[in-house]
């Protein structure tokens, strides 16, 4: 590119953050040489830390689940807090760009070297009903997903789980309503052979974990001995 082109493109750039500015999704602030969260919201952000610890209340809601190996989120959800806008961005608005830097922090906090990433042979993300993938536009689980595979090196498969009930959105139902709406709604591949494999399930955002033991449920039918551990981008705390 010649050097004009390089100037010209510099102008046309400084003009659109001029009167376009990046914004902070959390709150709003002017973003500076920062992605999508500001600095100051990032440092505030309220991690879980539950890869630091196995019997994490994460865990705790899969125990009843067969060959669980471990389960961790990245931060905890409020709808009080103004982090709730990071997921809504994902499911209304379409930032795809979004979850896939979510999916990179992920890796980071973690730690692309620690013992949670070890022996997982692929990520798998929730898939979305027919319906919603049309309204949305994109999975968004796919796409924090496809963050986590690139920073990670674990391979991604979109195919191993299948939804085969478009079940109605679960954001306003109770307890006993949330484990009846996600029963039975998912099913594994068949033409997939996963017994003694370790799969990562990865959603968005966990408050009951119903539709993740559903998935659980799903894929021990087809493949008893599969070893699973379950990754959320935020997780309601547990009263």
């Amino acid at each position: 590119m010649s050097e004009k082109w390089q100037w010209l493109r510099h102008g046309l750039h400084t003009l659109v953050e001029l009167f376009f500015p990046k914004k902070c999704v959390s709150c709003n602030r002017r973003l500076v040489n920062e992605d999508h969260v500001c600095t100051h919201c990032m440092l505030q952000l309220p991690r879980t830390f539950f890869h630091l610890n196995p019997e994490n209340q994460l865990v705790q809601r899969f125990w009843s689940e067969s060959n669980m190996e471990q389960a961790t989120g990245y931060f905890y959800y409020s709808k009080e807090a103004p982090f709730r806008y990071i997921l809504y961005e994902l499911k209304y608005y379409g930032n795809q760009s979004l979850a896939h830097y979510m999916g990179t922090c992920i890796v980071s906090h973690i730690g692309k070297e620690h013992a949670f990433w070890k022996g997982i042979d692929c990520i798998v993300p929730i898939p979305l009903s027919k319906e919603r993938l049309k309204k949305r536009g994109y999975n968004q689980c796919e796409a924090i997903a496809q963050g986590i595979s690139q920073e990670s090196g674990i391979p991604m498969n979109t195919n191993i789980l299948l939804r085969v009930v478009d079940n109605p959105t679960q954001t306003r139902l109770k307890k006993l309503a949330r484990w009846e709406n996600s029963k039975d709604i998912f099913m594994a591949n068949p033409t997939y052979d996963f017994q003694g494999k370790h799969l990562l399930l990865l959603d968005d955002v966990v408050t009951t974990g119903s539709t993740l033991i559903s998935c659980i449920r799903a894929i021990h039918r087809k493949y008893p001995n599969c070893h699973i551990s379950v990754m959320a981008l935020s997780v309601v705390p547990q009263l």
